[in-house]
């Protein structure tokens, strides 16, 4: 059974649906929330527990009444769900002023998330938290704006996290992007800052019909670029791939820091564009491949920075400009 609400409310709202506490006819869990908020200085609360709940809608392209819309500045959005096989589509849109703050929270196994947000003013967070098994979150954060973060934490030290995968692009001005898993194994990470029109090193870049996050087709345009960007990855777990891509627009250029813990992990690191690149990696276990390509125009200089402690670990590293 399906249970319905829609939105459209500024000011403070607060959603709960919890499976377990539903009368008997409504046991079914499968929950669904479709959310339209217009409006700056809005505080928006959802918890869902149980299975198979969606925030924003079940399938196909965004659109009104297949989402989670939220638009104004100054705006603080917080979705928990528990359980398994739930999914959130949430898109939002900032003001020319003021920031906004995305808490997003998961708790079990199989869930989707995608947070597509378009960003005009400057400073707005999303903050990720996931414990469980074979989740896929995509974050998106398109326009020219600046000082924008994501930071993504998957598992703990008690409970490991294992073959989920995170997918971040990010353009603008000196935005950052945090990723760490801890205690989990066999999960996929790619970090975008900036497309540009090529990247090397077997990075994937979204297309821009938004085949990585399933959204609207301008999901990632071609030639954005990231200036003064940072990213960071730190994994303690095996069989892991970090994918990172950052492509700089202006002569100060875009920094990657990676620091694993484990074996048997694959890191590729692109970065390219007008400035200086930098890079730092930091890897402990062995059997670990890592790839650096670093491409700056002439007259600016790419630095790597590499400490690999472990045995049968391959290294690859191209500067060029």
């Amino acid at each position: 059974m399906k249970r319905g609400k829609k939105v459209s409310k500024t000011n403070k709202i607060t959603i709960g649906l919890i499976a377990i506490l539903l009368s008997t006819s409504a046991m079914a869990d499968d929950n669904l929330i479709f959310i339209d908020q217009v409006g700056s200085s809005s505080d928006v609360t959802v918890t869902q527990s149980g299975s198979g709940n969606t925030v924003g809608g079940t399938s196909g392209a965004a659109a009104t009444g297949n989402r989670a819309s939220l638009s104004g500045s100054d705006q603080t959005i917080s979705v928990t769900q528990t359980g398994d096989g739930n999914t959130l589509k949430l898109k939002t849109q900032d003001g020319s002023t003021g920031t906004s703050t995305t808490n997003y929270s998961a708790t079990g196994d199989n869930n989707t998330s995608i947070v597509d947000t378009v960003s005009t003013g400057a400073g707005n967070t999303i903050n990720q938290t996931i414990y469980g098994n074979t989740n896929t979150t995509n974050v998106n954060v398109r326009g020219n704006s600046g000082a924008n973060s994501v930071t993504t934490n998957i598992g703990t030290s008690g409970a490991n996290s294992n073959s989920n995968t995170v997918n971040q692009s990010t353009s603008g001005t000196l935005n950052s992007q945090t990723v760490s898993i801890t205690g989990g194994n066999s999960n996929t990470v790619t970090v975008l800052q900036g497309k540009g029109s090529s990247l090397t090193n077997d990075i994937t870049v979204p297309t821009t019909s938004g085949t990585l996050l399933g959204l609207d087709s301008a999901t990632f345009g071609s030639g954005t670029t990231s200036d003064k960007a940072t990213a960071s990855v730190t994994i303690q777990g095996g069989s892991n791939n970090v994918r990172i891509g950052q492509v700089g627009g202006d002569a100060t250029g875009n920094s990657a820091t990676v620091d694993i813990l484990g074996s048997s992990n694959g890191i590729s690191i692109a970065q390219q564009g007008l400035g200086h690149s930098s890079s730092s990696l930091t890897v402990t276990g062995g059997s670990n491949t890592l790839n650096v390509g670093q491409n700056a125009t002439s007259g600016n200089t790419n630095t790597t920075t590499m400490s690999v402690t472990g045995s049968n670990n391959l290294v690859n590293i191209q500067q060029n400009h």
